[in-house]
This record gives C-alpha cells, sequence and structure tokens, in this order.
C-alpha cells in the first residue's frame, strides 16, 4: 500500500520486526488472547517505520541528486568543448529541468559556456584561422536549424516541464546576478475593456455622489464598493444598474465620437457599445472630454428625473433651480479635479528572486516592449531572441538605446499546421550598447508590478507612479502619459499575441 512518503508500506510486515519485538508480540497473543499492543509500543512501531520509510525517501533524493550531478559533470566535461561549443537539444532540455534542483551548478556550466564561445570567436577571427569565424557560425546554425526544425516543436524545450500550457522560458537570458529583472509592456483588448468600463462607472458615481446632499438625493443605483468587473457583463450589468449604464453608454460614445473626430475619422452609429470601447483610443479623460462628460450626465439626471428634494412646496421655479444645481455641481466636480488620457498599455515585472532566475513562464501576448532592468552598469554584445506566432510576414522588433537603434536578422526554426511560426531572431555578436543602473522601478517594493498592472491602475496606485510614468504628446499635440522609456528597450511591431523568449543575450 503507498505511504504518505512516497514509500511501500508492505515492505514493512512482522516478519521484518527484530526477535525481540517478536516475542513481545507472541507473548502478548497468548498472554491476552491477541489484544492490541498498548499505546506506547505502538507509537513506537510507527516512528520506527516512519524513520525507516524517510530513510529510503532521502535515499532515493540523494540518488536522483547524484544521476543529476553526474550528467552535469559530464556536460560540463563535453559541451564547452565541442568544435563550436553548444548544448545538443537533449542537453537543453536536461538543464532547464536541472535549473530546479542545481541552480547553482546550471549557471556555473552556462557562464563556461560563454566563455568558450567567446573563445572561439577570438581565435576564429584571429589571422592564423584558416576558416572565417562567419562561415563557421554560420554552417553550426544551418546544422542548428535543421535539427530544430526535424523536432517539429519549439516550445518543447523552451517552455517548462510541460509545454502544453502554453508558456516559454528564456534559455540564455539576462539573469538576476546583474538584473533586478525584465519589465514588458503589452496591449490585451478584453482588459482595457473591463478597465475603461470600472474607470467610467466610478467617474460617474464619484460626480454624482459630490453633488448629493440632505436636501437632494440622485435616484442612480450604482455597484457596490467591491463590485467584481473582472467578471463583467454588460448585459448583466445593463439590466441591474440601468440608469448608471445608461449614462455609461452616453458617456462612451461621447468620447468614442471625439476620438473618431481627431483621428479624421466619421462616428458609426451601428457599432455595438463594445466596438465602441475598443475604438477609444486612451484610458482616462481629459479637461475638454470632462467638461463634455459633466454635461452629458448632468443632462441625463435632470432629464429623466433621477432626482428627488426635500422642500416644503415644489414649484417650477425651484426645479429649475434644483436641476442648474446638479448640473454647475457636476461640472464643479470635473473642473476641480485633475484628468489625463494613458495610453492602453499593460506592463509587468518578471522579477528575479536569485542570482540564477532567468525570466520564465511567458505567456502569449500583444507585447510592446521589453525593458531591461540591470542592477549594475552592464555592456551589451550580442541579443537574439525566439519568437512564436502565427503570421511573422508583418513582425518586427528591434532594439533601441536612446536614438541608436540595433536591427536583427532572422531565420525560420519550425513552421506548424495550425500557422504557427517559429524565427530566431539575431543581432550581430559585436555590439557595444551600455546600460546604466535602472531607475524606473521601486526597490522597496520590486513586486509591485509582478501581476501585471494597466497603465490606468499605476495612475491610480498606492505607488507614486512618476516611477513607471512619463508625459508624452501624441500627433494632435495632445498631453498623455505613457511607460517611462530608458534605458535599453527591446520594441515589437505585431498584430497579434505571440510568445517570444531571449535565446542569448550576451553582456559583461
Amino acid at each position: 500500500m503507498p505511504g504518505r512518503f512516497g514509500g511501500d508500506y508492505d515492505q514493512y510486515d512482522d516478519e521484518e520486526l527484530d526477535d525481540d519485538d517478536l516475542n513481545n508480540l507472541e507473548e502478548d497473543e497468548e498472554e491476552e488472547d491477541d489484544e492490541e499492543l498498548d499505546e506506547e509500543e505502538s507509537d513506537e512501531l510507527e516512528e520506527e517505520i516512519e524513520g525507516e520509510i524517510k530513510e529510503e525517501d532521502s535515499k532515493k533524493t540523494r540518488a536522483n541528486n547524484r544521476a543529476i550531478e553526474n550528467r552535469l559533470k559530464k556536460i560540463r566535461a563535453i559541451a564547452p568543448y565541442r568544435f563550436y561549443p553548444h548544448f545538443t537539444i537533449s542537453e537543453r532540455v536536461f538543464l532547464n529541468k536541472a535549473r530546479k534542483t542545481h541552480p547553482r551548478q546550471v549557471a556555473s556550466l552556462e557562464r563556461l559556456m560563454l566563455r568558450r564561445k567567446d573563445v572561439f570567436r577570438l581565435k576564429s577571427m584571429s589571422a592564423g584561422s584558416s576558416v572565417p569565424y562567419i562561415l563557421i557560425f554560420a554552417l553550426i546554425l544551418v546544422v542548428a536549424v535543421f535539427v530544430i526544425a526535424a523536432l517539429g516543436s519549439l516550445l518543447s524545450f523552451l517552455s517548462g516541464d510541460d509545454p502544453s500550457d502554453g508558456t516559454a522560458s528564456a534559455q540564455f537570458g539576462v539573469n538576476g546576478e546583474d538584473f533586478y529583472g525584465v519589465r514588458v509592456v503589452y496591449t490585451d483588448s478584453e482588459l482595457a475593456e473591463i478597465k475603461i468600463v470600472e474607470n467610467y462607472i466610478n467617474t460617474i458615481q464619484n460626480a454624482v455622489e459630490s453633488i448629493e446632499s440632505e436636501d437632494l438625493d440622485i435616484t442612480i443605483d450604482f455597484p457596490a464598493e467591491d463590485f467584481d468587473y473582472s467578471t463583467l457583463d454588460l448585459e448583466a450589468f445593463a439590466s441591474d444598474y440601468a440608469s448608471a449604464y445608461q449614462i455609461f453608454a452616453r458617456v462612451v460614445d461621447t468620447i468614442y465620437r471625439q476620438d473618431a473626430e481627431s483621428m479624421g475619422d466619421t462616428a458609426n452609429d451601428e457599432l455595438t457599445i463594445q466596438e465602441k470601447i475598443d475604438a477609444i483610443r486612451y484610458f482616462g479623460l481629459n479637461s475638454d472630454l470632462a467638461n463634455e462628460i459633466a454635461s452629458v450626465i448632468s443632462s441625463h439626471i435632470n432629464d429623466q428625473d433621477l432626482y428627488t428634494i426635500q422642500s416644503d412646496e415644489e414649484t417650477g421655479e425651484d426645479i429649475l433651480a434644483v436641476e442648474q444645481q446638479i448640473a454647475d455641481g457636476i461640472l464643479l466636480y470635473f473642473t476641480e479635479n485633475d484628468f489625463v488620457r494613458l495610453e492602453k498599455y499593460f506592463i509587468k515585472d518578471y522579477i528575479f528572486e536569485s542570482a540564477e532566475d532567468m525570466m520564465e513562464n511567458i505567456v502569449a501576448e500583444e507585447y510592446v516592449a521589453m525593458i531591461f532592468m540591470p542592477k549594475t552598469q552592464v555592456q551589451f554584445s550580442r541579443f537574439s531572441f525566439i519568437v512564436s506566432l502565427t503570421n511573422l510576414d508583418t513582425f518586427n522588433l528591434y532594439v533601441q538605446q536612446g536614438s541608436e537603434i540595433v536591427n536583427f536578422t532572422s531565420e525560420q526554426l519550425t513552421s506548424a499546421e495550425d500557422g504557427t511560426e517559429s524565427n530566431l531572431y539575431s543581432t550581430d555578436d559585436d555590439l557595444n550598447i551600455t546600460a546604466q543602473v535602472f531607475e524606473n522601478i521601486d526597490i522597496n517594493n520590486l513586486n509591485y508590478l509582478s501581476a501585471g498592472m494597466s497603465l490606468l491602475d499605476i495612475l491610480n496606485g498606492e505607488i507614486d507612479y512618476n516611477i513607471y510614468l512619463n508625459t508624452a504628446t501624441n500627433q494632435e499635440e495632445e498631453v498623455i502619459l505613457t511607460f517611462k522609456q530608458d534605458g535599453v528597450i527591446t520594441y515589437f511591431e505585431a498584430e497579434d499575441d505571440f510568445i517570444f523568449v531571449e535565446y542569448e543575450t550576451s553582456w559583461q
């Protein structure tokens, strides 16, 4: 029968007890007619069995560790000293698994491999080299591409133990020895829709509550403070909060129309409310929009008589005065509060907890940028990424630092039946890009963005948003907030979700 420590209780039957225990058992059976052992003896046996199971489990663990260590020693003795230093596919798979139990040994082996590659490059580029380095590297790359393509599945060695979960992990990327981690910026239309609904409803509610008093009550039902917008169903929302939804729909229509006109387009009345939300260019409001939204809210309240007043006698003049009070009060709320529009981006930080940690469990998103976050000054000499996407014909990426732009060359690795393609994008090996210590992060709360956060949530969050966000001016000369774009950044140009990983980043 399986034990709770993974052993097998069958091997611990009475036949393996020592002679004293057997004698005691026989005497108990004769004198007490097969009565059970007393509580003390039973506890001792349990402890003995438990101890033996733990010992066996420990032996298995030690044996497994020895097997891993022996394999690591074998790889260390062979892989770095091949004609061109490299890991085979099976070695990469093994190293990915061994990283969890033997992180230091794997990291040491990877550093050795990088040093051996540097030696190879120097030798191949020396005057005495009979074959130019570029030809050797090209030949090796062709062979590597052929082997990988034959396997037919890129993510099987880029992912963790279970490639079917749709994630991938860096192979030889930056790690926790010199970096806080890596920051990614991406878009998510479904999540952006939820954020816009939540923001607009909260803004409407705050404006309405700002004018309520003992003599004036606005009769609009709003969601409770703990309402879960992450599971938002607009149809259900429209039914449960009819008055709030009607104002919200008018607000969406107003902002959608202004955005369409600012882009030189004509508003389309045929669009659904979800389509209008998707067409809204930014999170938040600006001062011009705030004035319009104030009029939309107060007009709807007054037109639909969504208010009650406490008055001895309600005359026509009283009603006109109250409605003017509502209009003035709503406008005052928007005038006294600062509003700004933000790009519809989300930021997530992959923070490295140890020196050996690299970027892992990367999911498919429509990525905009990846920002390196060094905690000490580093100098990059090479970048390479593997990208998996349904259509790489319209995909592009480049690295930028200030005004300097580094472009990539690409080679196809795999092409699946579902149309997904995987390409290797590489730069030259002799780059000289210096990155200073990354400052756009709160070192007292490194994991603040580890779960991902919209720019709108960062603006309204508990930490000073100026750490992460910066002002920018769009084509219409409108001031907006966007993510800070300092340091060494990889920019992506894609029209759909994709997965990317660092294949090999070289720095010192």
